[in-house]
C-alpha cells in the first residue's frame, strides 16, 4: 500500500521522482507536473507554478527554467513567449518592454532595439523609422522631426540637416522645402538669410537672385528704394537750361527752368544771352529775333529783353541799330526804316532833324538832301522862302542887287537907270535918256514893280506856293 506523494511499484511503495507528483494513496504512478509547473523535491503531492519570468516547456519538469532575452513568461504562462516586432526583453522577463520614441525593433524575439538613424524618427514600440518630410529633420534616435529655420530648406525626404540658403537666394518662413530668388530691386548678401533686402535710391537691380545692386549710370537715377532700373535725367530742351545746384544726380532728377526774356536756349541746356542787334521778350524762348526795320534793341549790349521804335530823326534799315540821320535828311515819326532827304528848297543843316527847313528869302535849294541853300549873288535875289530854283531870280531892268543874299532889288536911284538885268548897280542915265528913265524908275524899292520870272510865267502852279508869290508885273 503507498501513500500520498507515492506510489506502488513491484509492490513496493516508493516517492514520486522529481517532477512528479502523486495526491492520493494506494496509486499505483505518480503524475507528472504540468507545462508551467515543476517539482524538484522526490515523493511530493504536487507541483510548483513557475514564477515570472521562468517557464517549463514540457510536463514532468523537475524546475522551471529562466526565459531568454527576446522571450517572457507572466502570471499563469506555461511558457516563454517571444517578444512582438516592437519590443524587447533581456533574460528572466516576466514582460516585453516596447521599444522607446526614437528606436526600433523589426523583428519577434528582439533583445534589444535599433536606434532611428538621422532623418528619420519614430514613437515608441514601432517597428520601423519613419522618414522626415522635406523642409524637416533629424539626428540620430530622434523621437520627432525638427523644423527647419526660416533661411535654411531641405528639399528632400530623410534629410539628417537643412542647407542653408545661398547668397542672392532668402525664404522667410520655416518648413520651407526650397529657397526662393531675391525678386527684381533687391539683394542678398549673406547665407542663411530670411530677408531680401531693398536696393538703396541711387542704385538698382534687374534681375533676380542677385547678391547686390548697381549704381545708376551716368545720366540716369533712381529716386526710391527698390527700383529695377534707372530713369535717364530729363533733357531741359529748347528754352529751358537746368536751374542752378538742380543738375541731376544718382538719387534725383534734373530740374530744369524757363530761360528769362533776353536769353535762349537751343537745347544746349544753358541760356545764352541774346547777341548785340537781337532781343527775345518772351521767356523760355528756342532763339533771339532780330528787331528789325525802324526798330532797335532796349539794350546796347547783349541779353536785350525787346526792341523799340527809333525815334523821330532816326532809322532803322534791317540791323537792329537805329542810326542818326545824317544833315540834309530826316524823320518825323517813331519806327522809320531809312532817313528821307530834304526836298528841293529845303535843307538840314544838322544831324538827327527832324523836319527839314525851307530855304530862307536869299537863298535857293534845287538838290534834294542838302546841308545848306545857295545864297543869292549880287545882282539877282529870291524874295519868298523854300525856292528850289537852280538858281536866284536877276534883278530886273533899272534894278540892283549889292549883296548876296538879297530878298529884292533896289530900284535905281534918279538920274541912274540899268538897262540890264541881274545887275549889282546901277549907272548915270544919258542926258538924252534922262526923263524917260525917270518915267520908268522909282525911288521906293519896297513898292517896285518887278517883270515876273520866267518861272512865274507858266501855268503850272505845283511847283510854288501862290501865296509867296513875289510883287512882280506880268509881261
Amino acid at each position: 500500500m503507498s501513500r500520498v506523494g507515492s506510489a506502488t511499484y513491484d509492490s513496493m511503495c516508493q516517492g514520486c521522482a522529481a517532477g512528479k507528483f502523486s495526491t492520493s494513496s494506494n496509486v499505483a504512478t505518480c503524475t507528472e507536473c504540468p507545462v508551467g509547473r515543476s517539482q524538484g523535491t522526490v515523493g511530493q503531492t504536487q507541483c510548483t507554478l513557475c514564477a515570472d519570468g521562468t517557464g517549463a516547456p514540457s510536463a514532468g519538469s523537475a524546475g522551471c527554467g529562466t526565459c531568454a532575452a527576446g522571450t517572457f513568461a507572466g502570471t499563469a504562462q506555461t511558457s516563454c513567449q517571444p517578444c512582438t516586432a516592437g519590443k524587447y526583453s533581456s533574460s528572466g522577463a516576466h514582460g516585453c518592454t516596447s521599444c522607446m520614441a526614437g528606436r526600433f525593433s523589426a523583428s519577434a524575439s528582439s533583445v534589444k532595439c535599433t536606434v532611428c538613424a538621422a532623418g528619420k524618427w519614430s514613437t515608441a514600440g514601432v517597428t520601423e523609422c519613419t522618414a522626415c518630410h522635406p523642409g524637416q529633420f533629424s539626428t540620430e534616435a530622434a523621437a520627432q522631426c525638427t523644423v527647419c529655420p526660416s533661411g535654411a530648406f531641405t528639399a528632400v525626404s530623410g534629410a539628417s540637416s537643412c542647407e542653408q540658403c545661398a547668397v542672392g537666394k532668402y525664404v522667410a518662413t520655416s518648413g520651407a522645402h526650397h529657397c526662393v530668388a531675391a525678386p527684381v530691386g533687391n539683394f542678398v548678401a549673406a547665407l542663411a538669410s530670411a530677408v531680401y533686402t531693398q536696393c538703396v535710391a541711387g542704385e538698382y537691380q534687374d534681375q533676380e537672385g542677385m547678391t547686390k545692386c548697381n549704381v545708376c549710370p551716368s545720366g540716369t537715377w533712381a529716386g526710391l528704394p527698390g527700383a529695377e532700373e534707372c530713369a535717364p535725367h530729363q533733357q531741359c530742351g529748347t528754352g529751358k537750361e537746368i536751374a542752378e545746384g538742380e543738375a541731376g544726380t544718382a538719387t534725383s532728377d534734373t530740374t530744369c527752368k524757363l530761360c528769362d526774356p533776353g536769353y535762349f536756349s537751343d537745347s544746349t541746356e544753358q541760356c545764352k544771352p541774346c547777341a548785340i542787334g537781337f532781343a527775345q521778350s518772351s521767356d523760355g524762348a528756342g532763339s533771339c529775333y532780330e528787331c528789325g526795320a525802324g526798330q532797335q534793341t532796349k539794350s546796347k549790349t547783349v541779353g536785350s529783353i525787346g526792341c523799340s521804335s527809333c525815334a523821330a530823326g532816326k532809322a532803322s534799315p534791317d540791323n537792329g541799330a537805329c542810326v542818326v540821320c545824317l544833315a540834309g535828311s530826316f524823320t518825323a515819326t517813331l519806327g522809320a526804316d531809312s532817313c528821307q532827304s530834304c526836298d528841293s528848297g529845303k535843307f538840314s543843316a544838322t544831324e538827327g532833324a527832324t523836319t527839314c527847313d525851307n530855304c530862307p528869302p536869299g537863298k535857293t535849294g534845287q538838290t534834294k538832301g542838302s546841308t545848306e541853300c545857295k545864297t543869292c549873288a549880287a545882282g539877282k535875289y529870291m524874295s519868298f522862302a523854300g525856292s528850289f530854283l537852280a538858281t536866284c531870280n536877276d534883278c530886273p531892268e533899272n534894278t540892283f542887287g549889292d549883296l548876296p543874299g538879297s530878298v529884292t532889288c533896289t530900284a535905281c536911284p534918279a538920274g541912274k537907270h540899268q538897262p540890264t538885268i541881274g545887275r549889282w548897280d546901277c549907272v548915270d542915265v544919258p542926258t538924252t535918256t534922262t526923263a524917260a528913265v525917270a518915267l520908268t524908275g522909282q525911288t521906293n524899292a519896297t513898292n517896285a514893280t518887278f517883270p515876273c520870272p520866267r518861272w512865274m510865267e507858266s501855268t503850272d502852279y505845283s511847283n510854288y506856293d501862290s501865296e509867296n508869290l513875289p510883287p512882280c508885273a506880268s509881261r
